[in-house]
């Protein structure tokens, strides 16, 4: 997978970072919410300890895009959690590139298009 723009992360490095974020203990973790997100996570019974499994173990399931925020980009990361049973969630998330951040934008289960 090729970045588009040359500011994105390509996949294996978006993941090690968004990972390292989100390892346990770090306190100066930032995690976001848009409201749409915290929309879908209720609809959808997602709740924020499965956000927090899927940004620490999660895989870059499409290729990143631009953010509207200049120097930002947006991530799809997707994976199973415990309380997912056999269903993936995904997660479209905008990491920031300098500190440990992220912004969640939506959240879906990836079987339901």
């Amino acid at each position: 997978m090729v970045p588009r723009d040359r500011n994105c992360w390509g996949s294996a490095e978006a993941e090690r970072r968004i990972h390292a974020y989100a390892v346990p203990g770090i306190d100066e973790f930032e995690l976001a919410y848009t409201r749409h997100a915290k929309q879908r996570m209720e609809e959808r019974g997602i709740i924020v300890s499965d956000i927090m499994y899927i940004l620490a173990t999660g895989y870059i399931d499409e290729e990143p895009s631009e953010s509207t925020r200049p120097g930002y980009c947006k991530y799809k990361i997707c994976g199973k959690s415990p309380n997912s049973g056999t269903r993936e969630i995904c997660l479209v998330v905008i990491p920031d590139p300098r500190n440990p951040a992220v912004k969640v934008v939506t959240v879906m289960w990836k079987d339901v298009r």
